[in-house]
């Protein structure tokens, strides 16, 4: 990569435009500070299987005259794991490949690698699958086969751009080296199966990722505040901007970064990403500190430097310890640590109808229609509307043509395609799928409108009226945060409580008994008060025995992470420092109590019973208010006041044999609040909107989907983001 060129890219992402002034940018002075306290913490550790460690040593010792690196150097050995995942076409290889790339870029050749290493590293980036219409190479040994597919998960907005990010920049770094794919034997003229120049990946890459980007400027990110795979965005995005020598590539990267980390910036409370999640797993929601985007918020806004850091491998943290290119706007920062009243609101992802009725010529997002395109079979699936009756046709004229059906994401479906005989009938794949929508359609992440209320001693924040009663696999309703521990939410489960836990890793299916939710409520906030109606809009054990549930809901309560918990009926009151909350369920609630060691939940978890259960049906409403002692005196006065309100809840029965219900609740704060299960929500007589936001709006800043420019505005600096003319200016105010 020319030096020039770099040089060059470099300064029109520090510097903006002429007229822009560098000093609205958080100083380079406290960036380094930062830095180095993260590398500190991290290269206390050699982690020698951890590539992420590898870089934040090699980092340290580029930056710090003072630092060795330990003896002796990492071998091929030491990253087995990395490489038999790139070997097997395993999936989330795109993450390790991302790290390999950054490691191979950043410091090819520095000796705490050995250089068998180094050209390992190389050649496995060199023979990496980047998409799923490359040919997959056959078993090795079909006696026992190592790989009988691939399956990499390719189709999430976050893989989305690890995939295309990975081929562009290895293209632009090597475009005159031949591409193979590992398993195929590579050959001398660059003929052989999925075989390409650099320079040709990267021109393929560049289309994949200017789509990605102008998808994701207008209409935001479909796994929305997601505290697991933000991360997952944050890190090729930035790679993007670190190593690509195109300019305007770089900078749109750049914008893009700063619409993540003002999300980010404006849904922190005490380092807790505590919003509403598209996506997330209990191993990342039970407490702050575990979250996937803890350590990276640490590093870019919290003072306690390396006190509050938890892992020396971290993806977001070390990556952003190590940038160069890419420097965080002041006025972000002044949002994630502003302390007084604020609210957020978004709205993101794309719209789509998934209940039907069948349509020849369905509605769809401008631009994105349900034509056998690869465009749209990306975008679609994207959304993770594989098996939506719009969608169907698509998946399985794919499925067929790229062998989708044994992989993980077609696998449980592989019954109904056989139904479907062969050439397929499309009009009963349309049926199955449109009379399942409820239960099926469970990895939709289609538009959804969030609502987050900040104040010094608490956050509440909610995704409104969200495809109540469907099936939902990692969605996560709603959070109150009242503390890094304190944390209070509701699940409907899908299975019972059974080890291994959920808390232990991702891998145990969801949804589960609290990683997403078997039945989305409908759910509406104001400000510090929110009321979510459970009602399942599909039977137990669905039409086919595929998908049962728990006749039951449940709130995740760490009691021990709370300085007072009383239940009085059906509320529980819970104060944290001069914070309090209420929760009300119309079912009597119980404490499940189990042990750590049946479940193997994590030591750092609650201690005593946290699981607050509502047997009897997987049907209820439950409403929670938050307080302050600010506004109550002490929490005496907050429990009176909200044992004296009133919660009407009026239930009817349904053909699926629960009930719905409408509720009105008279707040003490804020008045008589009605949500219906049908109908508006109204706060005092006055009907309050849960759909149609601006695409983001806050004290900070307020865009419609679609502006070509936002302004985001602090006291002291400001970031003018102009996506049509591809520039990114920072000044001081």
């Amino acid at each position: 990569m020319p030096a020039l060129l770099l040089l060059l890219t470099a300064a029109l992402l520090a510097a903006g435009p002429a007229s822009a002034r560098p000093d609205g940018f958080v100083s380079d002075r406290d960036a380094r500070r930062r830095a180095l306290a993260y590398l500190d913490f991290a290269t206390e550790e050699a982690a020698r299987g951890s590539v992420l460690n590898a870089i934040a040593h090699m980092e340290r010792d580029r930056i710090d005259r003072r630092y060795d690196p330990p003896t002796p150097p990492i071998d091929v050995a030491d990253w087995a794991a990395p490489f038999d995942k790139l070997d097997h076409l395993r999936d989330t290889r795109d993450f390790d490949a991302l790290y390999l790339l950054t490691a191979l870029l950043g410091y090819e050749g520095h000796p705490y690698l050995t250089p068998a290493l180094w050209e390992r590293v190389r050649s496995s980036l060199l023979s990496f699958k980047t998409w799923y219409t490359d040919p997959t190479p056959p078993t090795p040994d079909p006696a026992q086969p190592e790989r009988t597919w691939d399956d990499s998960y390719y189709w999430s907005e976050n893989h989305q751009i690890l995939y295309h990010a990975i081929e562009y920049l290895l293209g632009e770094r090597f475009p005159d080296e031949c591409f193979w794919i590992v398993g195929f034997e590579r050959t001398k003229d660059c003929s052989g199966p999925g075989e390409m120049t650099g320079e040709a990946h990267q021109a393929r890459a560049r289309a994949f990722i200017e789509r990605w980007m102008e998808e994701r400027w207008e209409a935001g990110f479909t796994e929305w505040l997601s505290n697991v795979y933000y991360q997952k965005d944050l890190t090729p995005l930035l790679t993007l901007v670190e190593f690509s020598a195109d300019a305007e590539l770089a900078t749109r990267a750049a914008i893009l970064l700063d619409t993540l980390l003002i999300d980010v910036a404006t849904h922190l409370y005490r380092g807790v990403f505590g919003a509403t999640h598209g996506r997330s797993y209990m191993k990342d929601k039970y407490r702050g500190p575990e979250e996937d985007t803890w350590n990276l918020g640490q590093l870019l806004f919290e003072k306690r430097g390396a006190k509050g850091f938890t892992s020396v491998g971290d993806a977001g943290a070390t990556l952003f310890a190590r940038a160069q290119r890419y420097r965080l706007p002041e006025v972000i920062r002044e949002a994630a640590t502003d302390r007084g009243n604020s609210l957020a609101r978004t709205r993101q992802s794309f719209f789509v109808d998934e209940r039907g009725p069948i349509e020849k010529d369905p509605a769809h997002p401008e631009g994105h229609a349900f034509d056998d395109t690869e465009p749209n079979f990306t975008f679609w699936w994207g959304l993770g509307a594989q098996t939506l009756w719009q969608v169907v046709p698509l998946t399985v004229l794919n499925g067929d043509r790229y062998d989708l059906w044994s992989t993980s994401v077609l696998r449980p479906f592989q019954p109904l395609r056989d139904i479907l005989g062969n050439p397929p009938d499309m009009g009963l794949a349309q049926d199955l799928a449109q009379g399942l929508w409820p239960a099926a359609s469970a990895q939709l992440m289609r538009e959804a409108n969030t609502y987050t209320f900040r104040t010094p001693d608490y956050m509440l924040s909610t995704v409104q009226d969200w495809r109540k009663g469907a099936n939902a696999a990692q969605v996560h309703a709603w959070q109150a945060t009242l503390g890094p521990d304190a944390l209070v939410f509701t699940t409907h489960p899908m299975n019972p409580v059974q080890p291994p836990s959920e808390w232990v890793g991702r891998d145990e299916g969801s949804p589960g008994y609290w990683t997403g939710t078997a039945s989305m409520p409908r759910s509406a906030q104001h400000e510090n008060v929110a009321i979510h109606i459970y009602s399942p809009l599909y039977a137990d054990g669905g039409a086919l025995g595929f998908f049962d549930w728990e006749a039951l809901t449940h709130a995740y309560v760490p009691r021990d992470q709370f300085d007072e918990v009383v239940r009085r009926g059906k509320w529980t009151f819970l104060r944290k420092g001069k914070g309090y909350l209420a929760l009300w369920s119309w079912r009597p609630t119980e404490w499940q109590d189990y042990s750590a060691e049946e479940l193997e939940l994590p030591a750092n978890g609650p201690k005593v019973s946290f699981d607050l259960v509502a047997p009897g049906g997987a049907d209820n409403v439950w409403v929670v208010e938050l307080g302050r002692q600010k506004d109550y005196g002490n929490f005496t006065y907050f429990r009176i006041a909200m044992e004296g309100a009133d919660v009407d809840v009026e239930a009817r029965d349904t053909e699926l044999g629960h009930q719905t219900f409408d509720v009105v609740y008279d707040s003490p704060s804020q008045g008589r609040l009605k949500l219906p299960w049908d109908g508006p929500f109204e706060l005092n007589g006055r009907e309050r909107a849960l759909d149609g936001y601006p695409r983001v709006d806050n004290r900070w800043v307020t865009a419609e989907r679609g502006d070509p420019v936002w302004e985001i505005k602090g006291k002291r600096s400001r970031v003018v983001l102009d996506w049509t003319a591809g520039t990114r200016t920072v000044t001081r105010r």
